[in-house]
């Protein structure tokens, strides 16, 4: 086995196929046709490189092994996909049937797989719509990924077709199947479906009580995921490290500062700190809960970091004021040899952001145009936000001027008509909502909170109050407060909430796994204190 993992790293695959079939070999081995199979099984195993890996498609192509054994295909279908080149896995795939041979419903899986882990949607449902044509029964191994295809993209109507089509192959009662059910009616908003299916369930694993639990937590729902897993626990059940990395996530929304001791004391006992997204999971949850000494203890003590730790301490530091803290982070970073992703990037430019600095906004614009970031409308935003809040307002409306009208998303107006309102530009910050609306943007709460907070900074009171009471939208975000907000008025400090629990809020516009401070409301989120005399509510401007 050493000698063909040293094999294929030298890249001298090309010896095999004559010592696999030549009997008069000078190769010390013989071996039978199943110990062939073996064999290339294990060379696609230690593979670790496109090239060694079409030297082995081709050697099992001119052999036929290829052909006659599904198990080989189906590896090197993973391989190409692990690679990165679906291309080629599909060309295989299909090359397979160009020549006759029936392709078993293990093939199609893998395939299926393939599409669905690479976060291919459409890919997946339209191969899967030619596997139902071709007369290909599906099982309990296909199902699973044609509901996190339709989940990823909240397709629900073909969800439901796909539904469908597992109940009538009998294969709906799968545990299985059952979680994928769950997790793709949660995904799509449809939560009571979902709890529907899962109550209906006679024998509930772990795995379906933390696909439900994953599912609220996902959903925004962190109150309903903690009761679920008191449940869970009083019927005999405890979690495992996937289901801690939910808890703690939910407990991050909540900004429960008990819960996430309690959490952390249990990962202990169970040792599930030495998983690495365990580890993620609970420092991030203290970032959350604003224990950053909890969270520096974690990170400290973690024998292997990823990308992902580092951004959890940045966006840490960040989120809880300690901007500075995070930049001096960053270069530890980078001397560790971590390298740097759009996460981020997104991180440090909310910092700099935080700190209005200028002149390190544009030191990191530079550095991530030199690392060849791909600089989506999430990154373009976070930085047309960092130039406004740093004073640079001209570099802002460039940079948005300069983005095609079909490519910008609702965030990127909410960031300049913030913009215009903290600079105290309450006309401009009209007219781009005006413009927004000949556009047909879709406004969201965000949006209509920017354009009041533009209009009460410019001293545009008569033209937020027309607003008001020309929209609906506009009376139902000064009523329900929405989440914590505070919105800088002339010679005040005004701050609207709701009653509910000081979660920050999920929002499109700048959200990444780990949740950043970065939202498209432009504004730091941090927990509510009381409020003092001096503090007016924009109803009183607008009511």
């Amino acid at each position: 086995m050493h000698r063909l993992g040293s094999l294929c790293r030298r890249h001298s695959i090309s010896i095999f196929p004559c010592a696999l079939h030549s009997s008069n070999s000078s190769c010390a081995f013989s071996y039978t046709p199943d110990s062939t199979e073996i064999v290339y099984d294990n060379l696609v195993k230690f593979c670790d490189g496109l090239a060694v890996l079409k030297q082995i498609h081709s050697a099992l192509t001119t052999n036929s092994l290829i052909t006659k054994s599904p198990h080989l295909a189906a590896q090197i279908i993973i391989k190409y996909a692990k690679f990165g080149y679906l291309n080629c896995a599909r060309s295989l795939f299909d090359g397979i049937n160009i020549r006759g041979d029936n392709r078993s419903s293990f093939l199609w899986n893998t395939m299926i797989r393939a599409y669905a882990n690479a976060g291919l949607c459409f890919e997946t449902l339209e191969l899967y719509m030619l596997m139902r044509r071709a007369g290909v029964s599906s099982n309990n191994y296909t199902f699973p990924f044609i509901f996190k295809a339709c989940a990823s993209n909240s397709l629900l109507l073909q969800g439901k077709v796909a539904h469908g089509d597992a109940v009538k192959a009998d294969f709906d009662s799968d545990v299985y199947v059952k979680a994928a059910l769950v997790d793709m009616y949660a995904k799509c908003g449809q939560f009571c479906d979902g709890r529907k299916i899962f109550d209906e369930m006679p024998v509930k694993d772990l795995v379906c009580w933390t696909a439900m639990i994953t599912a609220y937590e996902q959903g925004e729902k962190p109150d309903e995921a903690l009761i679920l897993l008191r449940k869970m626990q009083q019927h005999g059940l405890f979690p495992d490290e996937v289901t801690m990395v939910s808890v703690a996530s939910a407990i991050g929304q909540l900004w429960d500062a008990k819960w996430a001791q309690s959490v952390h004391a249990y990962a202990i006992r169970r040792s599930f700190l030495k998983e690495i997204f365990v580890a993620n999971s609970i420092l991030a949850m203290h970032t959350k809960c604003g224990n950053m000494e909890k969270s520096c203890l974690i990170f400290d003590m973690m024998d292997e970091r990823n990308v992902i730790s580092w951004n959890s301490m940045l966006s840490g530091y960040t989120q809880n004021g300690q901007a500075s803290e995070a930049l001096f982070l960053f270069d530890k970073m980078r001397d560790s040899g971590c390298e740097p992703n759009s996460v981020t990037a997104l991180i440090m430019v909310a910092a700099c952001a935080y700190l209005g600095s200028r002149h390190l906004g544009g030191k990191f614009h530079d550095f991530i145009l030199d690392s060849k970031m791909k600089i989506d409308m999430n990154l373009r935003n976070a930085l047309m936000d960092m130039y406004a809040k740093c004073g640079d307002l001209k570099t802002a409306v460039e940079m948005f001027n300069d983005v095609h009208p079909s490519e910008r998303n609702v965030s990127s107006w909410n960031v300049l008509i913030s913009g215009y309102g903290m600079h105290g530009h309450g006309k401009e910050a009209l007219r781009l909502y005006s413009r927004m609306q000949e556009e047909s943007v879709e406004p969201n709460h965000i949006t209509f909170t920017s354009i009041l907070s533009a209009c009460s900074h410019a001293g545009l009171i008569d033209e937020g109050r027309n607003l008001k009471e020309g929209c609906y939208e506009f009376s139902q975000v000064l009523e329900s407060g929405g989440n914590l907000l505070q919105i800088q008025i002339p010679n005040t400090s005004c701050r609207f909430t709701s009653e509910m629990h000081s979660q920050p809020p999920v929002v499109n516009a700048l959200f990444v796994p780990i949740q950043l401070i970065i939202t498209e409301s432009n504004l730091t989120y941090r927990k509510q204190y009381p409020l003092d005399r001096s503090h007016q509510s924009l109803n009183l401007l607008y009511g």
